[in-house]
């Protein structure tokens, strides 16, 4: 997968992902839908560490599995998670001021 590595960089800190997670999430971005073997191709992910990394973004909301055979994963869109990023700045901000 041919990005650049400040650009990784970027969303591996304004999102607080690992660089496995950033580079999977990316690689669906791009792709749409994808299964986790197709995922460790593009993006480079040892395919043993896919799985536990899907899960992961999985938990936190950036990816949507679908059921079936194989299984897909879907990117959740970016400007969802942006907001929600968003929402959680400002209310820490709020707590930190009180």
């Amino acid at each position: 997968m041919i990005v650049q590595k400040d650009f990784l960089a970027s969303i591996k800190r304004d999102f607080n992902l690992n660089i496995y997670e950033v580079k999977i999430w990316t690689a669906l971005l791009s792709r749409g839908m994808a299964t986790a073997g197709e995922l460790a191709d593009i993006s480079g992910v040892p395919r043993s560490r896919c799985y536990d990394v899907l899960e992961s973004l999985e938990k936190k909301n950036f990816i949507v599995m679908k059921i079936g055979k194989p299984i897909r994963y879907i990117a959740v869109n970016p400007a969802e998670i942006i907001e929600r990023v968003r929402k959680n700045i400002e209310k820490d901000a709020d707590l930190s001021l009180r």
